[in-house]
């Protein structure tokens, strides 16, 4: 039988130790840089000497800085993901519940609507005399003005139609 190799590996965790070494000291390191470079550009206004002599190191330590950051998001990342997800997660599911609980009514609104349109199409639907044109109940057999049948059948297959069908539903004849 193999072994589950763990998730996270001695040398994840060795990599990690790493970077929340490294990481802090190279923004450090950067901070630093960048501070002599814009103490010296400051103080080459107060003297009427030379200019900012050691200006450059603002270059230096910028890109530094930006390193530093990067190793760190690299050695804390996981903790701060953990952080985020602890946080977040309470507040997403308390979300989810309170906007549940409120549309609740108004789907079963909705939801009412819909089948009430529905029997009031239905019971819209009427079907014409081919005789005398009078509307009729959906569901009726006879005319209610004039008496004839509602049904067409059909002479080839002797299947029952609507009664403003012109074609047979089953064989496509035409109805007379």
């Amino acid at each position: 039988m193999s072994e589950k190799k763990p998730f996270i590996t001695e040398g994840h965790t060795k990599a990690r130790s790493f970077f929340r070494i490294v990481g802090p000291l190279v923004v450090l390191i950067g901070i630093m840089f960048m501070g002599i470079g814009l103490f010296d550009f400051f103080q080459a206004f107060n003297s009427f000497s030379m200019g900012p002599t050691k200006f450059h190191y603002m270059f230096i330590g910028m890109p530094l800085l930006f390193i530093g950051i990067v190793l760190c998001n690299l050695g804390y990342g996981s903790v701060a993901a953990r952080y985020v997800a602890r946080e977040m997660a309470p507040v997403t599911s308390d979300t989810f519940n309170y906007v549940g609980h409120e549309i609740q009514d108004g789907v079963k609104d909705i939801s009412k609507a819909i089948t009430e349109g529905k029997r009031e199409a239905i019971s819209e639907l009427k079907i014409h005399c081919k005789n005398c044109s009078a509307e009729n109940e959906q569901n009726a057999n006879f005319c209610s003005n004039c008496g004839k049948t509602l049904k067409n059948t059909c002479n080839d297959c002797f299947e029952e139609n609507p009664a403003d069908a012109n074609f047979c539903k089953k064989c496509g004849n035409e109805l007379l």
